[in-house]
């Protein structure tokens, strides 16, 4: 393995340990942890019956407890995975990757590569994010969020 990272990046070995970590689980079907996700699918496939983009409804009335991104990119991933599980997961290993790749950027300007490395894979391997990447639920899309915010300082 080591041998693998000095041949290429350090940013690359990253992407390539959290795609290799992730994209297997995101279709697989796992005990669901809370309701919350069959609300967030059910709106998804409202919006794109009703043929909207941003007005969110839950039974047909309108529903705002939550902003339209996570809607919007299930809405996304129903084009293109139909009504496959992927639809729901897809941008949580995509926006994993993105944060550990911003917290790794951080580490390496204030540390050196391997702490960027380091950081990297704990921002996007952490238990709370896999656990949240193979539902269809919002807690990636926020810590990716927060990666995004922490990176820019």
């Amino acid at each position: 393995m080591t041998k693998l990272l000095y041949k290429i990046s350090t940013r690359a070995f990253l992407a390539l340990a959290i795609l290799v970590a992730l994209v297997p689980f995101l279709d697989v079907r796992v005990l669901r942890m809370a309701g919350d996700e069959k609300v967030y699918v059910s709106q998804s496939v409202e919006m794109a019956r009703a043929g909207h983009w941003f007005v969110q409804t839950l039974a047909d009335e309108p529903s705002y407890f939550k902003g339209p991104l996570h809607y919007v990119l299930t809405r996304l991933g129903m084009l293109f995975f139909g009504n496959h599980l992927l639809a729901g997961t897809w941008m949580n290993g995509l926006l994993a990757l993105l944060a550990g790749l911003a917290i790794h950027q951080l580490g390496r300007k204030r540390w050196n590569d391997k702490a960027g490395l380091l950081l990297g894979a704990a921002t996007a391997l952490n238990v709370g994010v896999f656990s949240h990447a193979v539902t269809s639920q919002m807690e990636v899309e926020l810590v990716a969020f927060y990666a995004f915010a922490i990176a820019a300082l």
